[in-house]
C-alpha cells in the first residue's frame, strides 16, 4: 500500500482495511493519514501525511474525507486542525502538478493553517551560506557575521519550527486532533511531528526517548538519508536533493537545551555526536530511506546502530543539570522569539579556543548567574547553579515580602 511507511499502522478503528487502501490513493506517494502520537491525558493526537491530489479541477476521496471526519471525531473537541507545513504559495503552486492541500469545505470540523517553511533546496542554500561564510579567509575580520547570519535563512528556518511546533502542541494539549503533512510527508513533516512531540511529553526529553523520537519520526517513517545525505551515484544524480532537514531538527532542540537545561536527560555532546554522525557513513542508521529498505539491506546484521554507540557510553551524554521532577510540576511551553535564535557555536565551530578547553555543560545555565570563563578556560564560579523548584519558591517568597511592602503602605496612607 504505502512501501516507505512502516509495516504496522494506527488508525481509527471505525475505517475498514479496504476503505483505508482507497484513501491512500489520494494522497501523494500513497502516505496515507496516520497515528504519529497519542496524548493520553486530554486524547489530543497528532496524525501525519502526504499532501492530497486535488489538482487544479479540486478533485475529492470519498475515503480520505471520511477518515479525517473519524479522525476528527477522536478528539474530544471534535476539531481538526492541518498545519501544512508550505508556504501558502507552494501549496497552491502544487496544484499545477495534480497535487495540493484539503479544501476545508469539504472536511467538517477541520481547519487548515499553513507554516510557511520552504522546501529542500532553500534549506540546502542558507546551510550553504553558513559555509560559505565559515570558509572565507578573513571570516574572523568579519563585522557583518551576525547580518550575514541571519541573511542566510537558516535562523528563519529554526524559529519556523519551533512557532509552528508550539501552536501544535499547544493544540494537543488541550485535546485536539491535528495532521501535519508537507508535500510527500518525509521532510517538514519528520520535522513538524518529532518536534511536537518533543515538546508535549518529557519522555522524548531523556536519551532513549530521544532515541526514539528520530527513530519513529525520521526512519520508522520514512526519510530520505540516502538522497538527503547524497549517498546516491553519479548516474542517478538528475537534480541535487541534499538537504539538512534533520541537522536542522537537531538545532533546534539545541536552542530549547540552551534555554532549558534542567528539562533534557541529554547534554550538547549528544547532539553534536548525532549531527556528526548523519553523514559519515560509518552508521547504518542514516543509510537507507525506510523501514522497508533496512530490512531488506540486512541493516541490523550488516552494520551498526548509531545508538548502540550512545548506550555503551550513555555516562558522557548525561547532562548533569537535569531535573526529572521539572516537567511533572511546571507546564513547559517555550517562549520563543526570532531574536532568541542562536548559532549553533558547538556544532559549526567545533575546534576554537573555547570548545576545546571548555566543556559546554560547565556553563549553560537556564538563570545565566553561574560561570564566566577566560580565554584558556579557566572557570570561577559567581553564584550556585539553582534549580528550578528553588527558583520558583525564592519567586514566591519575594511576591510576598512585595505583598506585604504594598499592604503597609496601604495602611500608611
Amino acid at each position: 500500500m504505502c512501501p516507505t511507511y512502516p509495516k504496522f499502522l494506527i488508525t481509527v478503528g471505525e475505517i475498514t482495511d479496504s476503505d483505508y487502501k482507497c484513501s491512500a490513493e489520494f494522497r501523494t506517494k500513497s502516505r496515507l493519514p496516520a497515528l504519529a502520537y497519542y496524548h493520553n491525558s486530554t486524547g489530543g493526537t497528532i496524525w501525519r501525511s502526504a499532501q492530497t491530489r486535488s489538482g487544479l479541477p479540486g478533485n475529492r476521496n470519498r475515503f480520505d474525507e471520511d477518515l479525517l471526519m473519524y479522525i476528527t471525531k477522536v478528539s474530544k473537541l471534535k476539531k481538526l486542525y492541518i498545519y501544512d507545513c508550505r508556504p501558502y504559495l507552494s501549496a497552491v503552486t502544487n496544484k499545477l502538478k495534480g497535487a495540493g492541500h484539503e479544501n476545508v469545505e469539504n472536511y467538517p470540523g477541520s481547519e487548515i493553517f499553513f507554516c510557511e517553511i520552504d522546501n529542500i533546496h532553500s534549506a540546502r542554500n542558507a546551510l550553504n551560506k553558513i559555509y560559505s561564510m565559515l570558509k572565507s579567509s578573513r571570516f574572523s575580520e568579519n563585522k557583518s557575521f551576525l547580518s550575514n547570519f541571519e541573511s542566510s535563512g537558516w535562523p528563519s528556518f529554526i524559529f519556523g519550527i519551533i512557532l509552528a511546533c508550539v501552536n501544535i502542541s499547544s493544540a494537543v494539549r488541550r485535546g485536539y486532533s491535528v495532521l501535519i503533512h508537507c508535500s510527500d510527508g518525509w521532510d517538514r513533516c519528520s520535522q513538524l511531528t518529532a518536534f511536537s512531540e518533543l515538546l508535549i511529553d518529557p519522555y522524548f526529553m531523556t536519551i532513549k526517548g530521544y532515541m526514539t523520537l528520530i527513530e519513529k519520526n525520521f526512519l520508522t517513517f520514512g526519510h530520505q538519508f540516502r538522497l538527503r545525505n547524497g549517498y546516491y551515484s553519479k548516474e542517478e544524480k538528475s537534480e541535487n536533493q541534499t538537504s539538512p532537514i534533520l541537522l536542522q531538527f537537531l538545532d533546534a532542540t539545541h536552542q530549547l537545551l540552551v534555554q532549558y537545561p534542567m528539562y533534557f536527560e541529554f547534554n550538547m555532546k549528544f547532539l553534536l555526536f548525532i549531527g556528526n554522525s548523519i553523514n559519515t557513513g560509518l552508521y547504518g542508521t542514516f543509510l537507507y530511506d525506510c523501514e522497508r529498505d533496512r530490512e531488506r539491506n540486512n541493516a541490523k546484521t550488516k552494520t551498526m546502530s548509531c545508538w548502540t554507540e550512545v548506550l555503551n557510553n550513555i555516562n558522557i551524554y548525561k547532562n548533569q543539570f537535569y531535573e526529572e521532577k521539572s516537567r511533572k510540576i511546571y507546564f513547559f511551553t517555550p517562549n520563543f522569539s526570532m531574536s532568541r535564535i542562536r548559532l549553533w557555536e558547538e556544532y559549526f565551530f567545533p575546534f576554537t579556543q573555547i570548545n576545546l578547553n571548555i566543556s559546554y555543560d560547565n556553563y549553560i545555565n537556564r538563570f545565566q548567574e553561574c560561570f564566566y570563563f577566560n580565554i584558556f578556560g579557566q572557570m570561577k564560579q559567581k553564584s550556585r547553579i539553582i534549580s528550578n523548584v528553588q527558583y520558583m519558591i525564592k519567586e514566591k517568597e519575594n511576591q510576598e515580602k512585595a505583598k506585604d511592602n504594598l499592604l503597609k503602605e496601604i495602611d500608611i496612607y
